[in-house]
């Protein structure tokens, strides 16, 4: 990643996203000339400071087949005009610039965003991708870092709050200035980010990397003396996270190149911030003991959110298809009752409907109750007439471990052939045996 941050450096970006072993863009080959093999650098070892890409230690004299070029993503997103650089206006790199024709604006690439829509998650976004975190109560728009010039270039922006650069985020394209008129320079977005404390290096990932801290105005790396995992417990909850994971061999980031701010690092696991542990500014380390943390990045959620994007995810991972998760959503319910005893209905096609008695049996009632996670039947007989205006027949369950949905054959038949079926199940199970006549003693209790 240090070598890309150079190239993308180079080429006027504030940054890299990413870097690629195998290239995952278009070789060109004009004349027919194609060649599997060629000439090129290879080896760089940036250590991200250089200016050129030529600075960088590299072997001049590689042979190397085209499938193994490198690319580079860059960072397309700046803060401009603010007191720092973690403040400013938000600027981004349009990258199809060309595509736009005469809509093009002297040439120029880096533009505005317009307010339309801006929220706090957009703001996370840009101050992330930059290497911030985004302290919540600052999304400044409207002249707070002052008016852009030239493009206005995306409006009504809509992040999720878990895309890596802005430009993954949905938006409307402003083509320049010519298709949105309630958008002005005096609506050009501005964000203050948290200042830096804490940061992760080496890496694309954010939960992951070499420490840096921030001391006398520079980055500067964490010796792995005494570091333990109770202090970068205190690392990855200053962050954000939760709690670590690892702690890496020291270097296995890459080397910072700036200070080694802090040795003998001791904390207890308890403490708010890293400053507030135990730690010396003297020390006899070299880069080869700076420390590294896998902070734990994924979480179990409660169950109450409304919708999975409010849960807690990680969008970068180490899984295939081989993963791909599957769910069996609750199909059936109990209404009119309590949590053990009532009318059985049935969801098909996101609709609940009554289901009826007809061909109700002692397979079905056992499929119910241990679908709805309780015990085996205790009662279960027809009722009145149903008044639902959706209802369902069942076919022959011939099986207890069948999905009472699975049984369902049709619905909406003549209503003065549908009496309702009550279902009382108990309230003590079995859970864990061999069986369903063994296992462990589970009651319901309060809901």
């Amino acid at each position: 990643l240090n070598d890309a941050k150079v190239v993308c450096r180079m080429l006027g970006f504030p940054g890299a996203l990413d870097s690629t072993v195998k290239s995952q863009y278009i070789w060109f080959h004009y004349q027919h000339d194609y060649k599997p093999e060629v000439a090129a650098f290879s080896n760089f070892q940036c250590t991200g400071t250089e200016k050129t890409i030529l600075e960088c230690p590299y072997n001049p004299n590689a042979i190397c087949s085209t499938s193994r070029l490198a690319g580079v993503r860059c960072l397309t997103t700046r803060l401009v005009d603010g007191p720092n650089e973690h403040s400013g206006r938000v600027e981004v790199y349009n990258v199809n610039h060309n595509l736009y024709g005469s809509h093009s604006v002297f040439g120029q690439r880096w533009g505005t965003l317009c307010d339309s829509q801006w929220t706090i998650q957009d703001a996370s976004v840009v101050c992330r991708s930059l290497g911030y975190n985004f302290n919540g109560t600052s999304s400044q728009a409207l002249t707070s870092y002052g008016p852009g010039t030239g493009a206005i270039w995306f409006y009504d922006i809509r992040c999720t709050n878990i895309e890596l650069d802005m430009l993954e985020c949905s938006y409307q394209r402003n083509y320049g200035n010519s298709f949105q008129p309630s958008c002005n320079h005096n609506m050009d977005v501005g964000v203050t980010c948290a200042a830096p404390i804490l940061r992760l290096q080496g890496t694309a990932y954010h939960s992951n990397g070499r420490l840096e801290v921030w001391m006398n105005n520079m980055w500067g790396s964490v010796c792995n003396e005494y570091f333990t995992i109770q202090a970068a417990n205190v690392v990855c909850r200053q962050i954000g996270f939760e709690k670590a994971l690892d702690i890496t061999p020291g270097g296995y980031f890459g080397q910072s190149t700036g200070p080694i701010h802090m040795s003998n690092v001791m904390c207890t696991g308890n403490e708010t911030t890293i400053s507030d542990c135990a730690f010396s500014v003297t020390h006899t380390c070299d880069h080869n003991q700076d420390v590294g943390i896998y902070c734990q990045d994924i979480r179990l959620s409660s169950g109450n959110e409304t919708t999975i994007s409010d849960c807690a995810f990680s969008v970068t991972h180490t899984c295939d298809h081989n993963q791909d998760v599957g769910i069996y959503c609750q199909d059936i319910r109990l209404s009119s009752g309590s949590d053990t005893e009532g009318i059985l209905e049935v969801n098909e096609n996101s609709a609940w409907g009554t289901l009826c008695y007809r061909d109700f049996n002692n397979f079905t009632a056992t499929a119910a109750c241990t679908q709805l996670q309780l015990g085996l039947p205790v009662l279960y007989r027809s009722m009145s007439l149903t008044v639902n205006p959706l209802y369902y027949f069942l076919g022959y369950c011939r099986s207890s471990l069948t999905r009472v949905s699975h049984c369902v054959t049709s619905y909406n038949h003549d209503v003065d052939s549908c009496y309702t079926t009550f279902l009382k199940c108990s309230n003590l199970r079995l859970s864990d045996g061999d069986d369903r006549f063994s296992g462990r003693v589970e009651v319901l209790y309060n809901g």
